[in-house]
């Protein structure tokens, strides 16, 4: 049987600290420029489009609540949110190109 170790009060403390260094500022302002991208990709996307990912992301509306209030079919609506996660994917890879 494998024992589990114990932190001390100290080493939590120091890998706390390891935690914000640098690093983790860097991958933090990474992922907000990622965010950022990522908003606006998902503005520049046409009114109903953006509600399909919204609703569908944010929110977790299921495939059939958004067939409800669209008036879509599941499949319909399946395939709109396909195409938009792929608009969105070129439109962040340019993004991301434009960068460099």
């Amino acid at each position: 049987m494998v024992s589990r170790e114990r932190f001390t009060e100290r080493e939590l403390q120091e890998s706390s600290a390891w935690l914000e260094s640098g690093e983790d500022r860097e991958m933090k302002e990474l992922r907000e420029r990622q965010y950022e991208a990522l908003e606006r990709a998902v503005a520049a996307l046409e009114p109903q489009d953006r509600f399909l990912i919204s609703a569908f992301y944010e929110e977790g509306r299921s495939i059939a609540d958004l067939e409800q209030i669209t008036g879509m079919t599941q499949a319909n609506v399946k395939v709109r949110l396909f195409r938009c996660r792929n608009r969105l994917a070129r439109m962040l890879k340019t993004d991301k190109d434009l960068e460099k």
